[in-house]
């Protein structure tokens, strides 16, 4: 909570300072590309207020992080936040055509309204812009999201995440265990006092991936983070499988530091 709020406070202490700002940029409900750091209740809610304070538009990221990754469809509103521009994709479409898609607000949507020789009009565009097949193969994905109940069934799975944290928080490499939703990175260390990252001469991700396959699973890690990023439709025997082969493969990666 204290470093919340000093974030808080100097963000803050940036936009009063600055009255040049335009935007804050962030990804919604937590830092995936960060090693799955999730912010804490209420701080993407005050960023959002403190936006609003200072006529800074409020910009978020929910490509990776919406459509039920950190439990709920719509990851702002379950954040309590009001955001000018949304970024969405990956998952829109369940990742099997490319699409992305910007929602923004009527304030931004009129501000590039309006006749050719106004020069208000965004002038970007792509040769598969609106593409009538990715978005067919969207609305029938939301349709599965509603038939399945999908957000329903990973607030159940994600209990077990919350259930079996412990085991990893446990090993011997583990510093820091950090989940929501259908997310988790599980943070290695060579000192869990201190929280030195762990490091090698081989690269961690390519002995994460190899201990990996020796248990059945696909691993990757950014930097020393095992990311744990399971699809959303998960059983939650799969689930509990894929925990044990990564506390196996924990233990592995233990084993090939050591020597």
């Amino acid at each position: 909570e204290a470093y919340q709020n000093y974030c808080l406070e100097k963000i803050e202490k940036l936009f009063s300072n600055n009255d040049k700002i335009a935007a804050y940029v962030m990804e919604s409900g937590a830092q995936i590309a960060g090693g799955a750091v999730i912010f804490p209740k209420g701080f993407q809610q005050k960023i959002s207020q403190i936006c609003k304070k200072f006529d800074v538009l409020l910009v978020l990221d929910e490509i990776a992080t919406g459509f039920g990754r950190l439990g709920s469809l719509v990851e702002y509103q379950a954040q309590k936040s009001v955001p000018d521009i949304v970024a969405y994709g990956k998952m829109l479409t369940g990742g099997y055509i490319t699409m992305a898609a910007t929602l923004t607000s009527k304030k931004i949507y009129d501000a590039f309204l309006g006749s050719f020789k106004e020069m208000k009009h965004l002038f970007h565009g792509h040769t598969f812009t609106g593409n009538p097949l990715a978005a067919s193969v969207a609305n029938e994905n939301l349709e599965i999201y509603e038939k399945s109940k999908l957000i329903e069934h990973i607030k159940k799975t994600s209990k077990i995440f919350e259930k079996r944290a412990h085991e990893f928080a446990d090993l011997e490499l583990v510093g820091d265990v950090r989940f929501k939703g259908m997310l988790m990175g599980i943070e290695l260390v060579k000192d869990k006092e201190k929280k030195i990252p762990l490091s090698s001469k081989k690269s961690i991700n390519k002995i994460a991936f190899e201990e990996a396959r020796k248990n059945r699973i696909y691993l990757r890690t950014l930097g020393n983070i095992v990311m744990l990023v399971p699809p959303l439709a998960i059983s939650s025997n799969e689930l509990n499988f894929l925990i044990d082969s990564t506390i196996k493969t924990i233990k592995g990666i233990a084993k090939k530091i050591s020597n």
